[in-house]
């Protein structure tokens, strides 16, 4: 089906999921197509669910004989409507540029999700940096997933080999992208944030690695990238005016 196509017949599987009179002549002003076309939708929707799904009422319109049928289908669509929207929002605010790196076909489709989301949103803190190299993202995200240990070639201040690496999470934020992992380095008993930006190559090895539960649980807790590993937590108090003290409140690591 033809994108137009599709959206109508959603249209009117939704209403015969409500429980509504599908009526052709008011389709037809409805949709600016003409009334043969409304039929045709009407056929295929009787050759996907069965003739027994629609019937005509008195007035000459149809209407869902079982309701559930269409409701049933209707509600994983409109789930990954909403699944999608929110991976859209998501998207748009740690890399409001991924949309333009999409095949043109796409274009119709990502206009209108870059119109609505700015609509909505004022995004102030994008990204600081470009990044283009999603050969490394790739790399990173799978050795991840299967918990592979990699070598990097790593360019920050001097080059540096940084080899055996148990990568963690790619993490975003203060406007970039850093990739959190334990390195062999004695410095912070070894859990570095790896600025992705400044990693040219990734070598994905053969040997796997356990998770290591103790640096998962710093990555819940942590602040910034400058925040120690494995130091020992200790209770401090603070004392706040009655104006400010909601703003203290919504912070988790104060609860």
């Amino acid at each position: 089906m033809a994108d137009k196509k599709l959206l109508q017949v959603f249209e009117i599987v939704k209403d015969l999921a409500d429980g509504k009179e599908i009526c052709l002549n008011e389709l037809s002003s409805r949709f600016d197509v003409s009334v043969r076309t409304i039929q045709r939708y009407i056929n295929d929707l009787e050759e996907i669910f069965g003739k027994e799904c629609i019937k005509k009422s008195k007035r000459g319109c149809f209407v869902a004989i079982n309701r559930e049928i269409f409701s049933k289908n209707l509600l994983a669509n409109v789930e990954e409507l909403n699944d999608f929207e929110k991976l859209a929002d998501i998207i748009s605010i740690t890399n409001p540029n991924f949309f333009d790196t999409l095949p043109a076909n796409y274009k119709k489709v990502v206009t209108k999700i870059k119109k609505e989301i700015s609509d909505t949103y004022l995004i102030k803190e994008n990204p600081f940096e470009e990044f283009e190299n999603f050969d490394v993202i790739h790399k990173l995200k799978n050795a991840i997933k299967y918990k592979q240990y990699v070598n990097i070639d790593y360019n920050s201040i001097n080059n540096e080999k940084i080899e055996n690496i148990k990568p963690l999470k790619i993490v975003f934020m203060e406007g970039n992208l850093y990739l959190a992992c334990l390195t062999l380095s004695e410095i912070n008993s070894g859990f570095k944030f790896l600025r992705v930006s400044f990693i040219e190559s990734v070598e994905v090895l053969k040997e796997g690695y356990y998770i290591d539960y103790e640096a998962e649980s710093f990555l819940k807790t942590f602040q910034t990238p400058f925040s120690r590993y494995k130091e020992p937590y200790f209770e401090v108090i603070l004392e706040v005016s009655c104006e400010i003290k909601r703003h203290f409140l919504q912070k988790k690591f104060l609860k």
